[in-house]
């Protein structure tokens, strides 16, 4: 077992060692902490002259060469420091996954199989968002930042961390209900960073068909 960043399931710095960790014949379990509300370890502030604290999301990775062969993934997962830290390690959720479930090239965090169906169903769904924007005559606006919503605006906020999607007139309703939708968000909890959303967590995300109509009175609401 070892102790890593979080980056290990997700990011694409850590493709090398994740294919690596993949590539072992054994059972590998990939248990993943988020930082918020409380952090897995309590090391306090970086430097005695600051106030930020030591902010690092975690994984348990945990592989058993030989005998058989799983893979196993966890969820996100957070918790609060006085309900919950001392139970956290008694009630940790994983779920198995395959080898074909990592196609996006991240070992997706899920916590249930029914979330596993669902992660499945919509890798298998064609297009995807990424196929279908970068040539638009309109703007979609997200902002990086992310803690419990995310949202997708057709102007400008006019901040810097931010990222502009130009879209198709005949796909904007239904990229911006998609995106502002609790499933993207619980997408980007799936396969995003835990941190910031990035544009690649958009552009893998499928099309999924919406009535025209019906996208077009939500995304009016919005």
């Amino acid at each position: 077992s070892m102790i890593l960043p979080q980056g290990v399931v997700v990011s694409k710095e850590a493709e090398g060692l994740r294919s690596f960790l993949l590539g072992i014949t054994g059972s590998k379990c990939f248990q993943v902490f988020d930082s918020v509300p409380d952090f897995l370890f309590d090391q306090g502030k970086i430097e005695s002259n600051t106030n930020t604290n030591i902010n690092q999301r975690t994984a348990i990775v945990t592989v058993e060469k030989g005998g058989g062969s799983s893979l196993l993934t966890s969820p996100l997962i957070r918790w609060r420091r006085r309900e919950e830290r001392d139970h956290l390690f008694e009630s940790l959720r994983t779920v198995e996954i395959g080898l074909e479930d990592t196609s996006l090239g991240k070992i997706p965090m899920l916590g249930s199989e029914e979330e596993v169906a669902l992660f499945r169903e919509m890798v298998g769904i064609r297009p995807r968002i990424g196929e279908k924007i970068g040539a638009g005559q309109k703007s979609l606006f997200l902002t990086k930042a992310v803690r419990y919503f995310i949202t997708a605006l057709p102007r400008s906020l006019g901040r810097s961390n931010s990222i502009e999607l130009a879209v198709p007139e005949d796909f904007f309703h239904t990229v911006h209900v998609i995106l502002n939708s609790n499933v993207f968000y619980w997408w980007w909890r799936v396969v995003g960073n835990g941190f910031q959303l990035e544009k690649g967590d958009i552009e893998c995300f499928p099309l999924v068909k919406l009535d025209p109509h019906r996208a077009s009175m939500l995304s009016q609401r919005l």
